[in-house]
């Protein structure tokens, strides 16, 4: 066949071999780039709060305790389940689950780098990445690298995409149910962001009139099965209730009080155009573009999808637009930007132009990143050494006399009552992993003080620090509200 159409097999063959060797290098690449550069910065920053509300379910499922009946988890199991397994392989250290989540972008970059290199040339793609990579949040002093859900969630939304790429080519079933179970993942890592992403995917298929494909029937199975067997696990586990409760009803309440009795339609407006720091944002550009693509009616399908996957993932910018939940929202339009940039440019002098064009739209932010990075690495920061589940972290010295303090006064604590009980009535958890005792009086082991939950709630908590108090005396130790040192911009 190939002979008689003047093509050598030979050739073929190396052609395509070259091409996915290169493709192939080029995830390698992204993925080690990316996994390096954040793993470095990871090290840098504690926040007693943020790490402490992830690190402390870990460390009290390895100690026994249940999550949810025992311990809070405010984004349900997903993030507080794989942080468990880093913990349990590598030991009890929030260094190991920052390295985890380097690990995570890591993938993400690599997955991202597939995507990008079914849309663009190689070259482009790894522009992508580039670009993606300087624009990370990590990067400023004080900011702390955060072991969040949604980076967790933003890699499997990431794959459930690249699977229906494949699918688009291979057509196998089973790429399409491993894009469903990606989808099911992504909800039990960050539940509106995975049912966002469903219904994303859902609109794709029923604009391309592929919604009636049989082999479509696969993908919505597999992910009601992955759902319904998470569900039926929380439920004989014996903390369905648990979980809803802390997952939906308390985010629910959360979300009311970042309302503050605000109109939403306002509130919701103002949180999805966030400023950045050059003259256009590119916060709001890129979702621009995506919208662009829809309006346009392209016919490229794979496009298409990215497009709709990266506006529903556009709504994390609600109810908290910091620079973290911005990035992670906003990582699927980064290849959709390039991409029409690239099609429009018929030539490569209008290629070029398009892309310096990108180039000076992002070069404020960029250069404001690359200050931060010489004033973080120039900054005066203190190893700590002990307690061990810091070891490793480097701090500002305010910060390290702070820990030292807490750590010194707790094993004082502990010192003359070996049996005794230290219990965190404030945000900052962090300090409570510093005890030997890991029991806890009330699963909502940080208080953030604000108004976020009902009476009734607010009744039943006090109760329970009470009755510690009771059972415990004097050998009850409460970490109770001090100045807080937190690295998150809200």
């Amino acid at each position: 066949m190939y002979e008689a159409c003047g093509i050598h097999p030979v050739i073929v063959t190396k052609v395509w071999y070259d091409w996915n060797m290169k493709r192939i290098v080029g995830i390698v690449l992204s993925f080690t780039l990316t996994a390096l550069i954040a793993g470095f910065f990871s090290r840098y920053d504690v926040d007693p709060h943020h790490d402490g509300i992830f690190l402390k379910p870990a460390i009290d499922m390895m100690e026994g305790q249940q999550l949810f009946k025992d311990s809070f988890s405010i984004y349900g199991p997903g993030a507080s389940v794989f942080h468990f397994a880093i913990l349990s392989i590598f030991g009890e250290s929030l260094i190991y689950l920052k390295l985890g989540t380097a690990f995570a972008y890591g993938l993400i970059a690599g997955v991202l780098f597939y995507i990008s290199s079914s849309l663009l040339p190689l070259f482009l793609a790894f522009g992508v990445i580039l670009l993606w990579i300087a624009m990370a949040p990590y990067y400023e002093p004080g900011i702390t690298f955060f072991i969040w859900p949604s980076v967790y969630a933003l890699l499997f939304q990431l794959l459930a995409v690249a699977f229906i790429y494949a699918w688009e080519k291979k057509r196998s079933p089973f790429l399409l149910a491993l894009s469903g179970l990606n989808v099911a993942a992504t909800v039990w890592m960050r539940i509106p962001v995975g049912f966002l992403l469903y219904a994303a995917i859902v609109a794709y298929l029923i604009l391309q009139k592929k919604i009636q494909n049989r082999n479509t029937f696969i993908f919505h199975f597999s992910f009601l099965i992955f759902n319904m067997s998470a569900l039926l696990f929380l439920w004989l586990y014996g903390v369905l209730s648990d979980w809803f409760f802390q997952s939906v009803v308390f985010v629910s309440w959360w979300h009311s009080a970042v309302l503050g009795g605000r109109i939403f339609p306002l509130v919701f407006l103002e949180k999805m155009l966030p400023l950045s720091y050059g003259p256009i944002s590119v916060w709001v550009l890129l979702p621009a573009t995506a919208i662009f693509v829809l309006w346009k009616r392209v016919k490229n399908t794979q496009i298409i999808l990215l497009a709709l996957v990266g506006l529903a993932s556009w709504v994390q910018y609600y109810p908290m637009n910091d620079i973290h939940h911005i990035y992670w929202a906003i990582t699927p339009l980064f290849p959709v930007l390039f991409w029409l940039a690239y099609s429009n440019s018929n030539k490569l002098r209008s290629l070029i132009i398009a892309l310096c064009l990108v180039s000076v739209l992002f070069l404020p932010d960029i250069y404001n990143r690359a200050r931060m990075i010489r004033h973080k690495l120039r900054g005066e920061y203190v190893k700590i050494q002990t307690p061990s589940v810091l070891k490793g972290m480097l701090v500002r010295p305010d910060l390290y006399d702070k820990i030292k303090k807490q750590y010194f006064d707790i094993k004082m604590f502990e010192k003359k009552y070996p049996d005794g009980l230290v219990f965190t009535t404030a945000p900052d958890v962090l300090f409570a992993t510093f005890a030997k005792n890991k029991t806890n009086c009330h699963p909502f082991t940080s208080n953030w003080g604000w108004d976020v939950y009902n009476k009734s709630f607010d009744t039943k908590y006090k109760e329970a620090i009470q009755q510690c108090r009771k059972e415990y005396g004097e050998r009850l130790f409460i970490l109770k509200k001090t100045d807080p040192i937190c690295s998150c911009r809200d």
